[in-house]
């Protein structure tokens, strides 16, 4: 009588431990297939921003910020020399203005989007340092102020005055930089940039590259430049 109520006590015990077992698996093998499953869903919803990013960013992919006006004055003298002596009446005084039209962006196709950045609505976007795109001057913007020349020297021709204009542009643009026009439009694209992101539900953190920065962004494998 004991050894047969022992017995039906070991299977009952028995059944009970494979029936906890299995629900136990059942429980542990449900939450595992969850937490797969919202990986999975997180990772597509990363690559789905990725995407957003990279399409938004193409819609606006070389943009322009800063475009300014300016007007510039140039002063030319010569005069022929001849063994170290200057020769008299070969002198030429050559005074001009000119306006111009400098403008700086961003080459937005250059833009890189860290996958490992994308949090939910929230991404890294690195871009190059915004350059000068173009510097011109304005046509019919020319004003001679004074060409003069003595009895044995040679006139300014329009070649030279034109040679003179493109040499002085290069001056300018580098006298634009040094007071800070590329920073302005580093400041204009990420406004810009902010503002289209923001529009579509992306909260965006903008970062601007050196070329040093720019180089080792290129050889990470988990970002991708635009096609």
């Amino acid at each position: 009588m004991a050894d047969a109520f022992g017995a039906t006590m070991a299977m009952l015990l028995f059944v009970t431990l494979l029936a906890g077992g299995g629900i136990y698996y059942i429980v542990h093998l449900k939450r595992r297939q969850t937490d797969l499953e919202e990986t999975l869903e997180s990772q597509q919803n990363a690559a789905k921003i990725h995407t957003v990013i990279y399409s938004k960013i193409r819609d606006i992919a070389r943009l322009a910020t800063v475009r300014e006006e300016f007007t510039a004055e140039i002063s030319y003298e010569d005069v022929k020399e001849k063994f170290g002596f200057k020769l008299p009446f070969t002198g030429v005084k050559f005074q001009m203005t000119y306006e111009g039209v400098i403008s700086c962006g961003c080459d937005l196709t250059r833009a890189r989007v860290p996958e490992q950045s994308i949090n939910g609505n929230n991404a890294t976007i690195l871009l190059p340092q915004c350059t000068v795109l173009d510097i011109y001057p304005k046509s019919g913007s020319y004003n001679i102020i004074s060409n003069e020349s003595g009895v044995f020297a040679d006139k300014i021709t329009l070649e030279q005055q034109q040679a003179l204009v493109d040499s002085d542009l290069e001056r300018e643009k580098n006298h634009l930089i040094s007071e800070g026009i590329l920073q302005r439009a580093n400041e204009n694209v990420c406004r810009i940039l902010k503002a289209q992101m923001q529009a579509i539900g992306i909260n965006p953190h903008v970062v601007f590259l050196n070329s040093d920065d720019t180089s080792r962004i290129n050889a990470a494998p988990d970002t991708r430049l635009l096609n």
